[in-house]
């Protein structure tokens, strides 16, 4: 992928690219073709003041897929915000949307999934180098697969929290 980043005012700056992806699956079955091969990344950044960050992005692609077919092309929908309160407490929210449509030879039915992952961290910065912290993540995936002997009945909400550790240089 290939592309221009870059300010457009002091505050306002923006990632674009686009460029050519493809896979080769030996189990037989699809490879991505078409407007599945190329990829595209537009984003747009915003610092709101020295503290604040905010950010809004799109992108296309495909991902391997092991498990259901052997890949899936993705449209994704995604925007953060980011937070230092105090000097010492980094804390940030994001959002994001995928549009999977899965393909390969294991399918024996078109499968599209629609994935919405949000969270929150923040982490308090211990030296210079060092913080500690915690993340929550929600993941919830809906599916129109409903069959259960190909991997159907994949609707899920998932809670992830994280402690982490960290040193930063």
């Amino acid at each position: 992928v290939a592309g221009l980043r870059g300010l457009l005012t002091e505050k306002l700056g923006f990632n674009l690219g686009a460029g050519y992806t493809n896979g080769f699956y030996a189990s037989g079955g699809s490879n991505p073709s078409g407007f599945g091969n190329i990829a595209l990344v537009g984003e747009i950044l915003y610092n709101i003041s020295l503290t604040s960050k905010a950010g809004l992005g799109y992108r296309h692609d495909f991902q391997n897929s092991p498990f259901i077919g052997n890949f899936y092309n993705v449209d994704a929908v995604y925007g953060a915000l980011r937070e230092l309160i105090g000097g010492r407490v980094a804390t940030s929210a994001y959002a994001r949307f995928e549009n999977r449509r899965y393909q390969g030879a294991q399918l024996t039915q078109a499968r599209t999934d629609q994935v919405v992952i949000g969270g929150l961290t923040a982490d308090y910065m211990i030296q210079r180098i060092f913080y500690v912290g915690l993340g929550y993540t929600l993941t919830l995936a809906r599916s129109n697969n409903t069959d259960a002997a190909t991997g159907g009945g994949v609707d899920y909400t998932k809670h992830v929290v994280v402690g982490r550790v960290g040193v930063v240089y």
